[in-house]
């Protein structure tokens, strides 16, 4: 379990960090965020959540001030991309 720990604190940081860096990007670029699942998603109840939320301009997207943190839980893969924002 001790060598898991770097290697948790690494991949928790590093998502954080990207997810900071997607919300500037589209902040700057007067877009929405759409959370998107990692592909071996284990099912965890509040990724699946935001994935599927509609906040009025389509499934899983927000605007960056509504938009959830990244990451939710320890192991957590997910990720964002920058979207036009379009009401749906």
């Amino acid at each position: 379990m001790a060598s898991q720990h770097p290697r948790l604190v690494a991949l928790y940081q590093t998502t954080a960090a990207h997810g900071r860096q997607m919300a500037f990007i589209a902040e700057r670029d007067g877009h929405g965020l759409r959370w998107r699942l990692s592909r071996n998603h284990p099912g965890h109840v509040p990724c699946v959540v935001n994935d599927e939320r509609d906040m009025g301009f389509g499934r899983g997207i927000y605007r960056t001030a509504d938009f959830p943190t990244i990451p939710q839980h320890p192991r957590c893969r997910c990720y964002s991309e920058s979207v036009p924002l379009v009401a749906s």
